[in-house]
Protein backbone atom coordinates (compact mmCIF):
# COMPACT_ATOMS: atom_id res chain seq x y z
CA UNK A 1 0.00 0.00 0.00
CA UNK A 2 1.04 3.03 1.09
CA UNK A 3 4.66 1.75 2.33
CA UNK A 4 5.32 0.40 -1.85
CA UNK A 5 3.75 3.34 -3.20
CA UNK A 6 6.59 5.75 -1.14
CA UNK A 7 9.59 3.43 -2.63
CA UNK A 8 8.33 3.41 -6.03
CA UNK A 9 8.03 7.62 -5.87
CA UNK A 10 11.54 7.72 -4.10
CA UNK A 11 13.03 5.03 -6.71
CA UNK A 12 11.22 7.28 -9.54
CA UNK A 13 12.60 10.46 -8.11
CA UNK A 14 16.22 9.13 -7.58
CA UNK A 15 16.74 7.48 -10.88
CA UNK A 16 15.30 10.51 -12.69
CA UNK A 17 14.59 13.74 -11.08
CA UNK A 18 11.19 13.37 -12.17
CA UNK A 19 7.84 12.96 -10.53
CA UNK A 20 6.59 10.48 -13.51
CA UNK A 21 9.66 9.38 -15.93
CA UNK A 22 11.73 6.45 -15.49
CA UNK A 23 14.89 5.45 -17.15
CA UNK A 24 14.19 7.63 -20.49
CA UNK A 25 16.89 6.99 -22.34
CA UNK A 26 19.89 9.38 -23.52
CA UNK A 27 18.12 13.13 -22.92
CA UNK A 28 20.40 14.84 -20.71
CA UNK A 29 19.32 18.31 -18.32
CA UNK A 30 21.50 21.00 -19.30
CA UNK A 31 23.52 22.47 -16.07
CA UNK A 32 24.30 25.65 -17.77
CA UNK A 33 22.98 28.75 -16.10
CA UNK A 34 20.34 30.61 -18.08
CA UNK A 35 21.64 33.78 -20.21
CA UNK A 36 19.94 36.19 -17.14
CA UNK A 37 21.75 34.30 -14.33
CA UNK A 38 25.37 35.08 -15.10
CA UNK A 39 27.59 36.27 -12.32
CA UNK A 40 27.83 39.63 -11.80
CA UNK A 41 30.23 41.62 -9.24
CA UNK A 42 29.78 41.81 -5.41
CA UNK A 43 28.41 45.31 -4.33
CA UNK A 44 30.20 44.14 -0.88
CA UNK A 45 33.17 43.69 -1.69
CA UNK A 46 35.18 42.32 1.32
CA UNK A 47 32.84 40.58 3.11
CA UNK A 48 34.08 37.07 3.14
CA UNK A 49 31.83 34.18 1.75
CA UNK A 50 32.54 30.88 0.82
CA UNK A 51 32.05 30.02 -2.72
CA UNK A 52 29.04 26.84 -2.69
CA UNK A 53 31.52 25.25 -5.10
CA UNK A 54 35.13 25.21 -4.05
CA UNK A 55 34.30 26.48 -0.72
CA UNK A 56 37.24 29.18 -1.33
CA UNK A 57 36.71 31.95 1.36
CA UNK A 58 36.70 34.81 -0.47
CA UNK A 59 34.41 34.41 -3.09
CA UNK A 60 33.80 38.02 -4.64
CA UNK A 61 30.97 37.32 -7.23
CA UNK A 62 27.66 36.92 -6.63
CA UNK A 63 24.57 35.01 -8.81
CA UNK A 64 22.83 38.02 -9.97
CA UNK A 65 19.41 36.47 -9.80
CA UNK A 66 19.87 35.44 -5.99
CA UNK A 67 22.86 36.67 -4.89
CA UNK A 68 24.77 33.02 -3.98
CA UNK A 69 28.93 33.60 -3.37
CA UNK A 70 31.38 32.39 -6.43
CA UNK A 71 34.92 32.98 -6.94
CA UNK A 72 34.55 32.49 -10.98
CA UNK A 73 32.03 31.97 -13.49
CA UNK A 74 33.61 28.24 -13.98
CA UNK A 75 32.35 27.41 -10.00
CA UNK A 76 29.05 28.70 -10.87
CA UNK A 77 28.47 26.50 -14.26
CA UNK A 78 29.89 23.47 -12.16
CA UNK A 79 27.57 24.18 -9.10
CA UNK A 80 24.68 24.92 -11.42
CA UNK A 81 22.95 21.41 -11.32
CA UNK A 82 22.82 22.37 -7.37
CA UNK A 83 22.15 25.25 -6.92
CA UNK A 84 19.49 25.60 -9.67
CA UNK A 85 16.40 24.52 -7.06
CA UNK A 86 17.15 27.40 -4.75
CA UNK A 87 18.42 30.03 -7.06
CA UNK A 88 14.58 31.98 -7.09
CA UNK A 89 13.71 35.07 -8.29
CA UNK A 90 10.11 35.93 -7.52
CA UNK A 91 7.39 35.18 -10.23
CA UNK A 92 5.44 37.85 -11.57
CA UNK A 93 2.86 39.08 -9.41
CA UNK A 94 -0.85 38.46 -11.45
CA UNK A 95 -1.71 41.97 -13.33
CA UNK A 96 -5.11 43.31 -11.35
CA UNK A 97 -8.47 42.65 -12.61
CA UNK A 98 -9.88 45.03 -15.01
CA UNK A 99 -12.85 46.99 -13.53
CA UNK A 100 -15.94 45.19 -14.42
CA UNK A 101 -18.52 42.46 -13.41
CA UNK A 102 -17.36 39.60 -12.17
CA UNK A 103 -18.72 37.24 -14.96
CA UNK A 104 -17.14 39.03 -17.43
CA UNK A 105 -13.90 38.06 -16.02
CA UNK A 106 -14.61 34.98 -15.61
CA UNK A 107 -14.41 32.18 -18.29
CA UNK A 108 -16.77 29.56 -16.31
CA UNK A 109 -19.65 31.44 -17.41
CA UNK A 110 -18.67 30.20 -21.04
CA UNK A 111 -17.57 26.95 -20.49
CA UNK A 112 -19.23 23.97 -21.53
CA UNK A 113 -18.93 21.39 -19.04
CA UNK A 114 -17.93 17.54 -19.14
CA UNK A 115 -21.08 15.67 -18.96
CA UNK A 116 -19.32 12.39 -17.83
CA UNK A 117 -17.27 12.06 -14.47
CA UNK A 118 -15.37 8.86 -15.38
CA UNK A 119 -14.25 6.73 -17.78
CA UNK A 120 -17.00 4.34 -18.00
CA UNK A 121 -19.28 6.82 -19.06
CA UNK A 122 -16.99 8.72 -21.46
CA UNK A 123 -15.62 5.94 -23.44
CA UNK A 124 -19.31 5.02 -23.64
CA UNK A 125 -20.32 8.11 -25.10
CA UNK A 126 -16.89 7.61 -27.46
CA UNK A 127 -18.35 4.19 -28.77
CA UNK A 128 -14.80 2.72 -27.84
CA UNK A 129 -15.11 -0.86 -26.55
CA UNK A 130 -11.88 -2.09 -28.50
CA UNK A 131 -9.06 -2.75 -25.78
CA UNK A 132 -6.80 -1.21 -28.13
CA UNK A 133 -8.68 2.49 -28.99
CA UNK A 134 -9.50 2.45 -24.99
CA UNK A 135 -6.30 2.56 -24.13
CA UNK A 136 -4.91 5.39 -27.30
CA UNK A 137 -8.16 7.16 -25.79
CA UNK A 138 -6.93 7.11 -22.18
CA UNK A 139 -3.15 7.90 -22.69
CA UNK A 140 -3.73 10.80 -24.93
CA UNK A 141 -6.37 12.29 -23.26
CA UNK A 142 -6.34 11.43 -19.25
CA UNK A 143 -5.23 15.07 -18.34
CA UNK A 144 -7.02 16.92 -20.10
CA UNK A 145 -9.55 15.40 -18.98
CA UNK A 146 -8.69 14.94 -15.26
CA UNK A 147 -7.64 18.97 -15.75
CA UNK A 148 -11.62 19.32 -17.53
CA UNK A 149 -13.12 17.90 -14.69
CA UNK A 150 -11.22 19.25 -11.73
CA UNK A 151 -12.15 23.22 -13.40
CA UNK A 152 -15.73 22.44 -12.84
CA UNK A 153 -15.36 21.98 -9.26
CA UNK A 154 -13.04 25.64 -9.00
CA UNK A 155 -14.39 27.50 -5.57
CA UNK A 156 -16.74 30.46 -6.69
CA UNK A 157 -14.45 32.65 -4.88
CA UNK A 158 -12.23 32.06 -7.50
CA UNK A 159 -11.90 33.24 -11.59
CA UNK A 160 -10.96 31.84 -14.44
CA UNK A 161 -9.60 35.38 -15.94
CA UNK A 162 -8.91 35.75 -19.63
CA UNK A 163 -5.42 37.28 -20.56
CA UNK A 164 -5.93 39.39 -23.57
CA UNK A 165 -9.25 37.54 -24.62
CA UNK A 166 -7.13 34.18 -24.26
CA UNK A 167 -7.38 30.95 -21.50
CA UNK A 168 -3.25 31.06 -20.17
CA UNK A 169 -2.00 27.76 -18.42
CA UNK A 170 0.96 26.91 -17.54
CA UNK A 171 1.65 23.10 -17.27
CA UNK A 172 4.39 22.39 -14.74
CA UNK A 173 7.48 19.71 -14.48
CA UNK A 174 5.90 18.93 -18.58
CA UNK A 175 7.99 16.32 -20.11
CA UNK A 176 7.98 15.94 -23.95
CA UNK A 177 6.91 12.19 -23.81
CA UNK A 178 3.83 12.55 -21.51
CA UNK A 179 2.04 16.71 -21.68
CA UNK A 180 3.89 17.63 -25.18
CA UNK A 181 2.91 14.34 -26.53
CA UNK A 182 -0.59 14.52 -25.96
CA UNK A 183 -0.70 17.97 -26.72
CA UNK A 184 0.40 17.32 -30.12
CA UNK A 185 -1.03 14.28 -30.38
CA UNK A 186 -4.53 16.04 -29.99
CA UNK A 187 -5.38 14.67 -26.75
CA UNK A 188 -6.09 18.14 -25.16
CA UNK A 189 -8.82 18.86 -27.49
CA UNK A 190 -11.72 17.82 -24.97
CA UNK A 191 -10.42 20.81 -22.35
CA UNK A 192 -9.94 23.22 -25.53
CA UNK A 193 -13.35 22.72 -26.99
CA UNK A 194 -14.87 23.78 -23.90
CA UNK A 195 -14.38 27.58 -24.16
CA UNK A 196 -14.55 29.50 -27.32
CA UNK A 197 -11.80 31.17 -27.05
CA UNK A 198 -8.20 31.37 -27.79
CA UNK A 199 -5.79 29.05 -25.77
CA UNK A 200 -1.59 29.95 -24.78
CA UNK A 201 -0.29 26.54 -23.50
CA UNK A 202 3.23 27.06 -21.42
CA UNK A 203 4.78 23.98 -20.99
CA UNK A 204 7.56 24.15 -18.18
CA UNK A 205 10.04 21.46 -17.30
CA UNK A 206 13.80 20.84 -17.08
CA UNK A 207 13.40 17.60 -19.10
CA UNK A 208 11.95 19.32 -22.38
CA UNK A 209 13.80 19.93 -25.32
CA UNK A 210 12.76 23.82 -25.48
CA UNK A 211 11.35 24.41 -28.92
CA UNK A 212 13.05 27.76 -30.80
CA UNK A 213 9.22 29.24 -32.26
CA UNK A 214 6.03 28.94 -30.65
CA UNK A 215 4.19 26.29 -31.83
CA UNK A 216 0.47 27.01 -33.48
CA UNK A 217 -2.34 25.76 -34.91
CA UNK A 218 -5.79 26.73 -34.89
CA UNK A 219 -6.32 29.29 -31.86
CA UNK A 220 -3.62 27.24 -29.93
CA UNK A 221 -0.45 28.78 -28.91
CA UNK A 222 2.24 26.46 -27.32
CA UNK A 223 4.89 27.46 -25.64
CA UNK A 224 8.32 25.48 -24.50
CA UNK A 225 10.49 26.12 -21.37
CA UNK A 226 13.55 24.03 -20.90
CA UNK A 227 14.00 25.10 -17.41
CA UNK A 228 12.47 25.42 -13.68
CA UNK A 229 9.40 27.80 -13.31
CA UNK A 230 11.22 30.49 -11.46
CA UNK A 231 13.55 30.42 -14.15
CA UNK A 232 11.33 30.89 -17.23
CA UNK A 233 11.62 34.27 -19.09
CA UNK A 234 8.14 34.50 -20.54
CA UNK A 235 6.85 37.58 -22.28
CA UNK A 236 4.60 39.60 -20.67
CA UNK A 237 1.22 38.08 -22.05
CA UNK A 238 2.01 34.73 -20.41
CA UNK A 239 3.36 36.20 -17.13
CA UNK A 240 -0.26 36.14 -15.48
CA UNK A 241 -1.74 32.41 -16.39
CA UNK A 242 -5.84 32.07 -15.85
CA UNK A 243 -4.89 28.82 -14.39
CA UNK A 244 -1.65 26.41 -13.28
CA UNK A 245 -1.52 22.77 -13.38
CA UNK A 246 0.74 20.70 -11.32
CA UNK A 247 0.28 17.84 -12.51
CA UNK A 248 1.04 14.46 -9.93
CA UNK A 249 3.97 16.50 -8.40
CA UNK A 250 5.22 14.21 -5.66
CA UNK A 251 4.50 17.10 -2.96
CA UNK A 252 3.21 14.40 -0.77
CA UNK A 253 5.19 12.15 -1.68
CA UNK A 254 6.72 11.69 1.40
CA UNK A 255 10.42 12.07 0.01
CA UNK A 256 11.75 14.65 1.29
CA UNK A 257 14.77 15.15 -1.66
CA UNK A 258 12.09 15.31 -4.51
CA UNK A 259 9.18 17.70 -2.14
CA UNK A 260 12.01 20.24 -1.52
CA UNK A 261 12.69 21.14 -5.32
CA UNK A 262 8.69 21.95 -5.17
CA UNK A 263 8.04 23.74 -2.11
CA UNK A 264 9.79 27.32 -3.11
CA UNK A 265 7.40 26.68 -6.55
CA UNK A 266 4.26 26.36 -4.50
CA UNK A 267 5.41 29.46 -2.58
CA UNK A 268 5.75 31.51 -5.46
CA UNK A 269 2.57 30.46 -6.79
CA UNK A 270 0.58 30.87 -3.32
CA UNK A 271 2.36 34.79 -3.63
CA UNK A 272 1.16 35.66 -7.52
CA UNK A 273 -2.24 34.42 -6.47
CA UNK A 274 -3.70 32.41 -9.53
CA UNK A 275 -5.47 29.10 -9.22
CA UNK A 276 -3.47 26.08 -8.74
CA UNK A 277 -4.59 22.83 -10.15
CA UNK A 278 -3.01 20.27 -7.87
CA UNK A 279 -3.31 16.57 -8.17
CA UNK A 280 -1.78 13.17 -6.81
CA UNK A 281 -1.63 9.50 -7.04
CA UNK A 282 -3.92 9.08 -4.29
CA UNK A 283 -5.13 9.24 -0.64
CA UNK A 284 -1.42 8.46 0.35
CA UNK A 285 0.04 11.81 -1.05
CA UNK A 286 -3.24 13.57 -0.48
CA UNK A 287 -2.58 13.56 3.42
CA UNK A 288 0.94 14.79 3.05
CA UNK A 289 0.07 17.10 0.51
CA UNK A 290 -2.95 18.47 2.93
CA UNK A 291 -0.07 18.92 5.91
CA UNK A 292 2.25 21.00 3.30
CA UNK A 293 -0.51 23.34 2.68
CA UNK A 294 -1.79 23.85 6.04
CA UNK A 295 2.22 24.91 6.66
CA UNK A 296 2.12 27.29 4.41
CA UNK A 297 -1.74 28.68 5.40
CA UNK A 298 -2.73 28.30 1.65
CA UNK A 299 -6.26 28.86 0.40
CA UNK A 300 -7.29 25.31 -0.93
CA UNK A 301 -10.24 22.71 -1.22
CA UNK A 302 -9.90 19.56 0.56
CA UNK A 303 -8.48 16.58 -2.06
CA UNK A 304 -11.50 15.02 -4.48
CA UNK A 305 -11.54 12.04 -5.76
CA UNK A 306 -10.78 12.38 -9.93
CA UNK A 307 -12.34 10.16 -12.21
CA UNK A 308 -10.11 10.18 -15.03
CA UNK A 309 -7.01 8.37 -12.77
CA UNK A 310 -5.20 6.51 -15.27
CA UNK A 311 -1.78 4.72 -14.75
CA UNK A 312 0.79 5.47 -17.58
CA UNK A 313 3.87 4.07 -16.98
CA UNK A 314 3.25 0.25 -16.62
CA UNK A 315 6.18 -0.05 -14.61
CA UNK A 316 4.63 1.81 -11.68
CA UNK A 317 1.57 0.01 -11.13
CA UNK A 318 0.25 1.82 -7.82
CA UNK A 319 0.79 5.52 -10.18
CA UNK A 320 -2.40 6.24 -10.85
CA UNK A 321 -1.96 9.34 -12.12
CA UNK A 322 -4.49 12.80 -11.18
CA UNK A 323 -6.39 9.95 -9.05
CA UNK A 324 -7.23 12.90 -6.36
CA UNK A 325 -7.13 16.64 -7.05
CA UNK A 326 -6.91 19.71 -5.14
CA UNK A 327 -7.60 23.67 -6.12
CA UNK A 328 -5.50 26.29 -4.46
CA UNK A 329 -4.89 30.00 -4.54
CA UNK A 330 -3.25 32.37 -2.56
CA UNK A 331 -2.24 32.12 1.67
CA UNK A 332 -3.57 34.09 4.56
CA UNK A 333 0.08 34.70 5.49
CA UNK A 334 1.48 38.36 4.22
CA UNK A 335 4.20 37.90 1.73
CA UNK A 336 6.82 38.60 4.10
CA UNK A 337 5.50 36.29 6.60
CA UNK A 338 5.41 33.30 4.05
CA UNK A 339 8.64 33.67 2.59
CA UNK A 340 11.10 34.22 5.82
CA UNK A 341 9.18 32.52 8.02
CA UNK A 342 6.58 30.06 7.24
CA UNK A 343 8.76 28.48 4.30
CA UNK A 344 12.09 27.73 5.79
CA UNK A 345 9.85 26.28 8.66
CA UNK A 346 8.39 23.70 6.40
CA UNK A 347 11.97 23.57 4.87
CA UNK A 348 14.11 22.61 8.02
CA UNK A 349 11.35 19.83 8.52
CA UNK A 350 12.15 18.31 5.43
CA UNK A 351 15.75 18.55 5.55
CA UNK A 352 14.99 16.45 8.94
CA UNK A 353 13.44 13.56 7.40
CA UNK A 354 15.48 13.73 4.70
CA UNK A 355 18.63 13.53 7.27
CA UNK A 356 16.75 10.47 9.73
CA UNK A 357 15.91 8.99 5.93
CA UNK A 358 19.38 8.71 5.29
CA UNK A 359 20.76 7.75 8.56
CA UNK A 360 18.66 4.13 7.94
CA UNK A 361 20.21 4.19 3.90
CA UNK A 362 23.82 5.76 4.64
CA UNK A 363 25.91 2.20 4.96
CA UNK A 364 24.15 0.91 2.14
CA UNK A 365 24.75 3.89 -0.04
CA UNK A 366 29.15 3.76 1.02
CA UNK A 367 28.69 -0.16 0.35
CA UNK A 368 27.53 0.68 -3.18
CA UNK A 369 30.01 3.09 -4.04
CA UNK A 370 32.86 1.09 -2.38
CA UNK A 371 32.13 -1.64 -5.17
CA UNK A 372 29.19 -0.81 -7.90
CA UNK A 373 29.48 -3.74 -9.74
CA UNK A 374 29.51 -6.26 -6.80
CA UNK A 375 27.32 -3.96 -4.77
CA UNK A 376 24.85 -2.59 -6.40
CA UNK A 377 21.88 -5.16 -6.05
CA UNK A 378 22.72 -6.25 -2.56
CA UNK A 379 22.93 -2.85 -1.53
CA UNK A 380 20.46 -0.94 -2.74
CA UNK A 381 17.60 -4.37 -1.63
CA UNK A 382 19.26 -3.55 1.70
CA UNK A 383 17.86 -0.67 1.76
CA UNK A 384 14.33 -1.63 1.48
CA UNK A 385 14.85 -4.97 4.01
CA UNK A 386 16.15 -6.89 1.33
CA UNK A 387 13.23 -7.20 -1.56
CA UNK A 388 12.49 -5.25 -4.65
CA UNK A 389 9.15 -4.16 -5.55
CA UNK A 390 8.82 -6.23 -8.47
CA UNK A 391 7.73 -3.94 -11.04
CA UNK A 392 11.23 -1.68 -9.97
CA UNK A 393 12.72 -5.02 -10.33
CA UNK A 394 11.61 -5.78 -14.25
CA UNK A 395 12.48 -1.87 -14.47
CA UNK A 396 15.68 -2.66 -13.61
CA UNK A 397 16.37 -5.51 -15.68
CA UNK A 398 15.17 -4.02 -18.52
CA UNK A 399 17.53 -1.32 -17.99
CA UNK A 400 19.86 -0.58 -21.70
CA UNK A 401 23.21 -0.93 -19.11
CA UNK A 402 23.02 -5.29 -20.00
CA UNK A 403 23.85 -4.98 -16.22
CA UNK A 404 20.65 -5.20 -14.05
CA UNK A 405 20.20 -1.76 -13.88
CA UNK A 406 23.38 -0.90 -11.92
CA UNK A 407 23.72 2.80 -14.05
CA UNK A 408 20.47 3.65 -12.56
CA UNK A 409 21.24 2.25 -8.80
CA UNK A 410 24.72 4.79 -8.81
CA UNK A 411 22.48 7.51 -10.08
CA UNK A 412 20.13 7.22 -7.27
CA UNK A 413 23.15 6.55 -5.24
CA UNK A 414 24.97 10.04 -5.70
CA UNK A 415 21.99 11.84 -6.44
CA UNK A 416 20.83 10.72 -2.94
CA UNK A 417 24.67 11.02 -1.00
CA UNK A 418 25.24 14.39 -2.59
CA UNK A 419 22.30 16.11 -1.42
CA UNK A 420 22.34 14.30 1.98
CA UNK A 421 26.10 15.59 2.51
CA UNK A 422 24.32 19.47 2.05
CA UNK A 423 23.25 18.80 5.86
CA UNK A 424 25.92 18.39 8.50
CA UNK A 425 25.33 15.79 10.26
CA UNK A 426 24.84 13.41 7.65
CA UNK A 427 28.03 14.50 6.02
CA UNK A 428 29.90 13.68 9.13
CA UNK A 429 28.43 10.26 9.48
CA UNK A 430 29.49 9.40 6.02
CA UNK A 431 33.39 10.67 6.79
CA UNK A 432 33.33 8.37 9.94
CA UNK A 433 32.19 5.80 7.50
CA UNK A 434 35.23 6.67 5.00
CA UNK A 435 33.27 7.64 2.54
CA UNK A 436 35.47 10.27 1.64
CA UNK A 437 38.06 7.66 0.42
CA UNK A 438 35.58 5.28 -0.91
CA UNK A 439 33.93 8.39 -3.10
CA UNK A 440 37.35 9.42 -4.02
CA UNK A 441 38.36 5.60 -5.49
CA UNK A 442 34.41 5.37 -7.01
CA UNK A 443 35.24 8.90 -9.14
CA UNK A 444 37.94 6.90 -10.80
CA UNK A 445 35.76 4.13 -11.46
CA UNK A 446 33.09 6.00 -12.58
CA UNK A 447 35.37 7.66 -15.64
CA UNK A 448 36.87 4.85 -16.56
CA UNK A 449 35.14 1.50 -16.21
CA UNK A 450 32.19 0.69 -18.85
CA UNK A 451 28.81 0.55 -16.28
CA UNK A 452 27.03 3.08 -18.58
CA UNK A 453 27.05 3.34 -22.80
CA UNK A 454 25.93 7.83 -22.34
CA UNK A 455 27.97 10.07 -22.34
CA UNK A 456 25.57 12.38 -20.19
CA UNK A 457 24.79 9.95 -17.49
CA UNK A 458 29.14 9.54 -16.92
CA UNK A 459 29.14 12.93 -16.77
CA UNK A 460 26.14 13.69 -14.52
CA UNK A 461 27.47 10.78 -11.79
CA UNK A 462 30.62 12.52 -11.90
CA UNK A 463 29.11 15.75 -11.18
CA UNK A 464 27.43 14.62 -8.03
CA UNK A 465 30.48 12.53 -6.51
CA UNK A 466 32.46 16.12 -6.95
CA UNK A 467 29.75 18.12 -4.97
CA UNK A 468 29.95 15.19 -2.37
CA UNK A 469 33.32 15.43 -1.93
CA UNK A 470 33.92 19.27 -1.56
CA UNK A 471 30.79 18.79 1.33
CA UNK A 472 32.77 16.63 2.81
CA UNK A 473 36.27 18.60 2.78
CA UNK A 474 34.28 21.20 4.18
CA UNK A 475 32.75 19.08 7.15
CA UNK A 476 36.59 17.98 7.79
CA UNK A 477 37.96 20.94 7.79
CA UNK A 478 35.12 22.28 10.16
CA UNK A 479 35.96 19.07 11.98
CA UNK A 480 40.06 19.44 12.12
CA UNK A 481 39.53 23.62 13.32
CA UNK A 482 37.25 22.17 15.42
CA UNK A 483 34.75 24.69 14.19
CA UNK A 484 30.94 24.03 16.08
CA UNK A 485 28.82 24.93 13.07
CA UNK A 486 26.64 22.70 13.39
CA UNK A 487 22.59 22.84 14.46
CA UNK A 488 22.64 23.81 17.93
CA UNK A 489 18.83 24.65 18.41
CA UNK A 490 15.81 22.58 18.44
CA UNK A 491 13.95 21.95 15.19
CA UNK A 492 10.50 20.44 14.85
CA UNK A 493 10.50 16.86 13.62
CA UNK A 494 7.02 15.34 14.00
CA UNK A 495 7.46 11.68 13.15
CA UNK A 496 6.50 7.89 14.52
CA UNK A 497 9.78 5.98 15.08
CA UNK A 498 10.47 2.37 15.88
CA UNK A 499 13.08 1.05 17.42
CA UNK A 500 15.57 -1.46 15.38
CA UNK A 501 18.35 -1.89 17.04
CA UNK A 502 18.65 -4.83 18.52
CA UNK A 503 20.16 -4.12 21.72
CA UNK A 504 17.26 -1.47 22.07
CA UNK A 505 17.09 2.83 22.06
CA UNK A 506 18.56 4.31 25.06
CA UNK A 507 16.79 7.26 26.02
CA UNK A 508 18.46 9.93 28.02
CA UNK A 509 17.83 13.19 30.11
CA UNK A 510 19.78 15.67 27.33
CA UNK A 511 20.93 15.11 24.17
CA UNK A 512 24.32 14.39 25.42
CA UNK A 513 26.26 11.13 25.62
CA UNK A 514 26.88 11.99 29.17
CA UNK A 515 23.21 12.66 30.41
CA UNK A 516 21.77 9.99 32.58
CA UNK A 517 20.14 7.60 30.55
CA UNK A 518 16.12 7.48 31.73
CA UNK A 519 15.42 4.21 29.69
CA UNK A 520 15.90 1.88 27.48
CA UNK A 521 13.16 1.13 25.10
CA UNK A 522 13.34 -2.71 22.94
CA UNK A 523 13.85 -3.38 19.35
CA UNK A 524 10.51 -3.25 18.03
CA UNK A 525 8.76 -0.61 20.50
CA UNK A 526 7.13 2.92 19.05
CA UNK A 527 7.60 6.63 19.97
CA UNK A 528 6.56 10.11 19.27
CA UNK A 529 8.87 12.83 18.30
CA UNK A 530 8.12 16.16 18.03
CA UNK A 531 11.94 17.65 17.98
CA UNK A 532 14.70 17.06 17.16
CA UNK A 533 18.88 18.60 17.36
CA UNK A 534 21.38 17.59 15.01
CA UNK A 535 21.29 13.46 15.18
CA UNK A 536 19.47 13.68 18.99
CA UNK A 537 15.58 13.01 18.68
CA UNK A 538 13.33 14.13 21.47
CA UNK A 539 11.05 11.80 21.92
CA UNK A 540 7.85 11.15 24.61
CA UNK A 541 8.34 8.08 26.81
CA UNK A 542 5.98 7.09 29.77
CA UNK A 543 4.85 10.76 29.68
CA UNK A 544 8.75 12.75 29.58
CA UNK A 545 10.61 14.24 27.23
CA UNK A 546 13.68 12.46 26.85
CA UNK A 547 15.95 12.53 23.93
CA UNK A 548 17.57 9.42 21.87
CA UNK A 549 20.41 9.73 19.16
CA UNK A 550 19.48 8.25 15.95
CA UNK A 551 22.91 6.80 15.06
CA UNK A 552 25.40 5.30 17.21
CA UNK A 553 27.99 2.00 17.09
CA UNK A 554 27.81 2.57 13.38
CA UNK A 555 24.13 1.67 12.67
CA UNK A 556 20.95 3.48 12.85
CA UNK A 557 18.63 2.91 16.07
CA UNK A 558 15.27 4.05 14.83
CA UNK A 559 12.88 3.90 11.44
CA UNK A 560 10.47 6.37 10.85
CA UNK A 561 7.32 4.72 10.32
CA UNK A 562 5.43 7.82 9.78
CA UNK A 563 5.96 11.99 9.79
CA UNK A 564 4.30 15.27 9.07
CA UNK A 565 4.86 18.61 8.37
CA UNK A 566 3.37 20.87 11.41
CA UNK A 567 2.19 24.36 10.01
CA UNK A 568 4.22 27.79 11.65
CA UNK A 569 2.58 29.65 13.96
CA UNK A 570 3.27 33.50 14.44
CA UNK A 571 4.14 34.69 17.53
Amino acid sequence: GAHAQSFLRLACVLLDGSSMAWFTGDESVTVKPPASNVLAESPRIGISKHCLNCSLTHAELRCSRCGAPYCSAECQRDHWRTHRSSCTKPLPSAVPVSSGSGAANDLRAEMQGLSHTCWRDYLAHKKAFQREEIENIKKRQCFALAALQALQHLPERHRLEPVNGRCVVWILGARDGIEKKQLLSGGWEPLFNSLEVGWDVVLIGPEMQEDPHVLASSGRRVYTYACLTHEADMPQHLRTPSFVCAFNTGLGASVPLHMKSWIRTIVQLLIMGRPVLLTCFGLHEARMETSVLHALHADFTPHAEGGFGYVLEPDKPLSVCNAMFSWLCGSRLPESALQNEALPFVERQLQASQLFQFVKEVRSHVRIMSDPEVSAHSGWAEMYDGRFVPSLKRALEEDDDEKGGIQQIVRCTLKTVASACEIRPAARIVLDLGGKEVIERFRAWSTSAPWTRHGWMREEVSSRAKEAQALLQVCKDAADSDAEDIQVSDAAFSARLQVRASGGCALHERPLLSSPVVAVVAKGQSLESDVHRGLWIRVTHAGTKCWCLSFTGGEHVCDITYWDIKPWQPA
